[in-house]
């Protein structure tokens, strides 16, 4: 338990995302959708606490991100829009941090179909990241070659006339 104001909540949270058998991470087939929605209801609890620090805020919010992305992997579209703002949310609380950006702009790219949307957050934020590590510089190059991508992609949507 984190020691905050949900116990309760801390708890069934904390069993979801690290338990071999929950954890969104480490799990991404034959996902029982209904006790994930459970144990998502609990994190979304531990996120109401205001001074939750960010590394535990962060797991969490990441946690519920990749369970959304494994419910969407599993065939349920409805969810796909509510990954999108799940990476969007990670990247406007935690905007330093290069793989947030990194899976908010793939997933605009391969799942939502807005390499623009994708572009744009890249070239907004590439400068402001994070680069002390090196899973973090890997994740900036990351990006750049996704910047790359998106661009050629959106070139290739153009008319012939415009290009």
């Amino acid at each position: 338990v984190l020691g905050g104001q949900d116990p309760e909540a801390e708890s069934q949270c904390q069993k979801f995302l690290t338990s071999p058998e929950t954890a969104p991470i480490s799990r991404t087939a034959d996902r029982d959708v209904e006790a994930d929605k459970i144990a998502e209801a609990w994190c979304r609890r531990v996120l109401l606490q205001p001074n939750l620090p960010d590394q535990i805020r962060a797991t969490v919010m990441e946690g519920l991100a990749y369970t959304s992305e494994a419910h969407v992997k599993l065939g349920l579209a409805e969810r796909e829009a509510e990954t999108m703002g799940m990476y969007e949310e990670l990247v406007m609380t935690f905007p330093s941090v290069p793989r947030f950006l990194l899976r908010a702009a793939t997933w605009a790219i391969e799942v939502m179909d807005d390499p623009e949307g994708a572009v744009r957050a890249i070239e907004a934020r590439i400068g402001d990241l994070d680069h002390d590590t090196e899973e973090a510089q890997n994740d900036i190059e990351s990006l750049k070659k996704l910047l790359e991508l998106a661009n050629k992609r959106i070139l290739t949507k153009m008319p012939k006339d415009d290009l």
